[in-house]
C-alpha cells in the first residue's frame, strides 16, 4: 500500500536525519524500514545505517531493495541478511512480529529426557544445545553429522520437540 498511513516515505528520524520508507501496521505503529538504494549499489553495503534506522524507529524488521533485489533481516533473530522475492504483505509483518513477541529461547526448555539423554548419550543433548545457541545466534542453515547407530534420528526429534 502506499496510502501514506501503512507506507511513510522519508521518515523523520529522532537524529534529523529520514529513512527512506517505513511501514507500518492498521494501528499506526512502525513495523519495518525499507531503505531504498540505487540499481549501482551493493545491497551488502549501508548495514550500519539501516541497523541505525531500525534502533530508532524501534522495528525488527530491515528491508534494503535496490530496485532489481529485495534482502530482509530480522535484526535481532538474524545473523545475516537475505534475500526475498518481494517487500512482506503487511499482515505478514504483523504476523511475523506477534509470533517474534511470543517467541522463547530454546535453551530456556529443557531436553526430553526420555527421547535423548541416558545410557551414556550425552553427546545428542550436547549436539542439540550447540544447535540451540547456534539459532538464538541468528544462524539458519546448519549441518549434523554422527556416525551410523549414535542417535541422530533421536537428536532430531528432540531437537525438534524442543524449538
Amino acid at each position: 500500500m502506499t496510502d501514506g498511513v501503512s507506507v511513510r516515505f522519508e521518515y523523520p528520524l529522532d537524529d534529523g536525519g529520514r529513512a527512506d520508507y517505513v511501514l507500518f501496521d492498521r494501528q499506526g505503529r512502525a513495523l519495518a524500514v525499507l531503505e531504498a538504494k540505487s540499481t549501482r549499489v551493493n545491497l551488502s553495503a549501508g548495514e550500519t545505517q539501516r541497523r541505525r534506522y531500525a534502533d530508532q524507529l524501534g522495528v525488527p524488521f530491515i528491508f534494503p531493495s535496490n530496485g532489481e533485489e529485495v534482502w530482509f533481516s530480522d535484526k535481532d533473530q538474524d545473523a545475516h541478511f537475505r534475500r526475498v522475492e518481494t517487500v512482506f504483505a503487511q499482515d505478514d509483518l504483523v504476523r511475523r512480529k506477534a509470533a517474534r513477541d511470543v517467541r522463547r529461547n530454546p535453551l530456556d526448555i529443557p531436553i526430553d529426557t526420555r527421547i535423548v539423554g541416558g545410557g551414556g548419550r550425552i553427546h545428542q543433548s550436547t549436539c542439540i544445545d550447540v544447535l540451540c545457541h547456534e539459532i538464538a545466534a541468528g544462524r539458519r542453515k546448519m549441518l549434523v553429522e554422527m556416525t551410523t547407530g549414535t542417535g541422530k534420528t533421536r537428536t532430531a526429534v528432540a531437537l525438534i520437540k524442543r524449538l
